[in-house]
């Protein structure tokens, strides 16, 4: 519901946040401040517009944004050096967002800001975080299939209402940003985070009929973001090689007595009568006890990977530039 008087002025200060990690995203975010102009003017009393881009983008947003006099001055731009996803990249811009409340919004949907915007009269006094949900979503048949059984397990393991529809908007109080910004880690989403947190929050349906092609688009590219948070949820990757070891042990010990007992006894461990084959003893043991070696290797490996991992996630994205538009 789009609304025309001063008198619905939002009073808060609120900071706008808008990351934008392609040529294509800042081209949305300047149909998206283009059409919304009137909105922010007599919305909100004060407020701050933030566009989080890559530094290699920063020619070109200059060039390209074609935003009028008044949403320029106040707007601004924070630059990072690296834009590894999404979710890290609006981490570190949340800790400069000055706003008492906070959006973030994703530039390529500028038809849900209006439907964002209407629920800001009762933000304070009922939730410190709105969250947003599709109503649907247009995927393929084999997508469906995987974001059902994907997020089934993640519901399962980490007990989160995780859903493939969740959407990237978000509207954050103060201290709920405080809280994000405290445990908040490089690899970890942001809506996870909200939804293990403390305050209360809320999640709201959109309908949102257009530009299903930019979702389709993005879910590939999501995918990896998805299975870095299975892996850490359920510690995966240690559960995988622990498990296959005890596999190969199991198979190991099952191979080797099976062929003592051949070498030795003339019958298998089915107790069934088998012809001695000179040589094959050894090579089961040899065969056997390499793949051991190697498995025992690659978990080593992969521990400590897990070590590397963790102390990388201690450290912060690099701002390159935090300035006026």
């Amino acid at each position: 519901m789009e609304i025309n008087t001063k008198r619905d002025e939002f009073e808060d200060f609120t900071s706008f946040v808008f990351p934008c990690d392609s040529m294509g995203a800042i081209n949305s975010l300047n149909n998206y401040l283009i059409q919304h102009e009137q909105i922010f003017d007599n919305s909100f009393l004060d407020f701050e517009i933030i566009i989080l881009i890559p530094i290699a983008l920063e020619k070109f947003l200059l060039d390209n944004l074609k935003i009028k006099n008044k949403l320029k001055n106040q707007s601004y731009i924070i630059t990072i050096s690296y834009w590894e996803n999404w979710d890290s990249s609006v981490l570190t811009c949340l800790a400069r967002a000055n706003g008492d409340i906070v959006y973030i919004l994703d530039p390529f949907y500028p038809d849900v800001f209006q439907k964002i915007v209407s629920i800001k009269k009762d933000f304070l006094a009922d939730s410190d975080i709105y969250l947003f949900k599709n109503k649907y979503a247009k995927l393929t048949l084999f997508d469906k299939f995987f974001n059902y059984s994907f997020y089934s397990v993640l519901r399962f393991i980490s007990n989160l209402p995780i859903s493939h529809l969740d959407r990237r908007e978000m509207i954050l109080s103060r201290r709920s940003i405080n809280y994000i910004l405290k445990n908040g880690k490089k690899n970890i989403l942001i809506i996870e985070i909200a939804y293990r947190s403390s305050y209360p929050y809320k999640k709201l349906m959109i309908e949102n009929k257009n530009n299903q092609k930019v979702l389709n688009n993005k879910f590939l590219k999501e995918r990896r973001v998805q299975w870095s948070m299975l892996m850490r949820l359920s510690n995966l990757p240690s559960k995988i090689s622990s498990l296959s070891i005890l596999i190969l042990i199991i198979f190991l010990l099952a191979a080797t007595t099976n062929a003592l007992l051949v070498r030795f006894m003339g019958f298998d461990l089915l107790m069934n009568k088998q012809v001695f084959v000179p040589g094959w003893t050894y090579l089961v043991l040899l065969v056997g006890l390499t793949s051991l070696s190697l498995s025992l290797s690659m978990y080593s490996l992969q521990q400590s990977i897990n070590v590397i991992h963790d102390e990388l996630n201690k450290k912060d994205f690099e701002v390159n530039s935090y300035k006026r538009f």
